[in-house]
Formats: structure tokens, C-alpha cells, sequence
């Protein structure tokens, strides 16, 4: 896997929505050469998830390091080759949820402002069933134009409302992921995931990670998952009248 594979990976990971003639754009490659790397490196996707924020039902959420395998409520996991691993988790009650988890060796509680319409639930539906639908199937299903589509889209994945994720098994892969704990963030850093100020990242390799290790205490991720929790929360069903 070359340079241009990784920078491929890394524009996956940020918007695996992206049509292939925009990212061979972005890339400055041609279309051609983008599709045989495309079909080059599918193999590793083995498919992807919808991160859905719990925010948007009016959860609390919390960002916990800790080394408990198995825990509720949880919708986002990066375990790291030292052991222990960063949740992202969730509840009526945050601390309660916290308690659960012993020992907590760093946490913190974003505070997120959201309004969202019923038609941004419905194409959060949607996208939880099929990640990868596009625009114009979800305009269909909703009988909205693709105009209005795009935009709540927009809305729901700029403001990570709403993030498509692809499920890779990155220890076959030859680029590293890694989490680091700063107050000082630099804008070298391709972050995947953030949590102010804890960051996921992507690196093309480990002199990469080592430049980096100067703004904060760093791990490398061994697995990550995403939990799509939402499939089965009745708040949400119900709530939004989405059966």
C-alpha cells in the first residue's frame, strides 16, 4: 500500500459518501486511475457503520479511558494495543453510567446545542439502514426534492450529528490509527474522531505519530467499532413515528 492508497483511506474515512469523480478531483487523479485503486483496496472494507450522536434524543454523553471489556450504553469504542480503551457512552443519567465503569482513568462531558427537524430523523433512519444510500434514493423514499435533501444532510454531517464510518480490520492494513490527549491541537493532525480534547487520528506510519507525540500523551488503536445502538432505542421509534 503506497502514499496515495493511505490519502484514498483517510478521505474514506472522513466522507465515504464522497462520489469517486469529486475524491479523483480532490486526489488529482484521473477517474480511472482512482476506480482501480478503489477496487484495489475494497477488499479491506468489510463494511460501515452510522454513528449516530446520542445528543440528538437528548442523552448525555460522556468520553471514558478506562479497561472494562464490556459496558452499556456505549457508541463508540477504540481500543488500544496498551490495554485499555476510549467509549464513548451514554444515558438519561451520565453519571450514573460513568459509576458503572471502575476504574475511569480520564472522562469528560461535551455539552452539545442541537435543533433537529422531524425530515433530519427520517434521513437519519434512513442512513442507519443503508450508510452508503444516496441523496437521491433517500429524496425518493421522502418525497422530498434532492435540494432538500442535501441540505439537511449537510447539516447532520457538519455538525457530526451523523457520521458514516468504514468497518476495516486496520491491523491487515499498513497506516495506523491513534488517539492523543491534548490542549494544544495542531492542525497536522487528521483527526477522524474528536473530543476535545481527546482526538482519534490517522497516520501513514509511525515516524508520522512520533512528530505528532510533542502535542500530547498518544496510543495506537488496535480495533475500533461502532455500535448502531440506535436500531434498537425506543425512544427513538416511537418518538419520531419511524416504524
Amino acid at each position: 500500500m503506497d502514499t496515495l492508497d493511505k490519502l484514498i483511506f483517510y478521505n474514506i474515512f472522513i466522507n465515504p459518501r464522497i462520489s469517486k469523480r469529486e475524491l479523483a478531483k480532490k486526489l488529482n487523479l484521473s477517474l480511472s486511475s482512482l476506480i482501480y485503486r478503489l477496487n484495489k483496496l475494497q477488499k479491506f472494507i468489510e463494511g460501515y457503520y452510522t454513528y449516530v450522536d446520542p445528543v440528538i434524543l437528548g442523552y448525555k454523553k460522556a468520553i471514558v479511558i478506562h479497561n472494562q471489556e464490556n459496558i452499556s450504553n456505549e457508541s463508540v469504542r477504540f481500543k488500544c494495543i496498551e490495554g485499555y480503551i476510549i467509549s464513548e457512552i451514554f444515558g438519561e443519567d451520565i453519571n450514573k453510567e460513568i459509576e458503572k465503569i471502575s476504574p475511569t482513568f480520564y472522562q469528560i462531558i461535551p455539552n452539545r446545542k442541537y435543533s433537529l427537524s422531524k425530515l433530519d430523523y427520517k434521513i437519519i433512519n434512513l442512513l442507519v439502514k443503508n450508510p452508503l444510500i444516496s441523496d437521491k434514493e433517500i429524496a425518493i423514499q421522502l418525497g422530498k426534492s434532492s435540494k432538500t435533501v442535501n441540505r439537511h444532510l449537510s447539516f447532520l454531517i457538519s455538525n457530526n450529528f451523523v457520521k458514516i464510518v468504514p468497518r476495516i480490520d486496520i491491523a491487515k492494513l499498513d497506516f495506523l490509527l491513534y488517539s492523543i490527549i491534548s490542549q494544544t491541537i495542531n492542525k497536522q493532525i487528521k483527526h477522524i474522531f474528536k473530543y476535545p480534547p481527546i482526538y482519534i487520528g490517522f497516520a501513514e506510519n509511525l515516524e508520522e505519530i512520533v512528530k505528532l507525540s510533542k502535542f500530547g500523551k498518544i496510543s495506537i488503536k488496535s480495533e475500533y467499532k461502532v455500535n448502531n445502538w440506535i436500531f434498537n432505542d425506543q425512544k427513538f421509534r416511537t418518538q419520531f413515528y419511524l416504524n
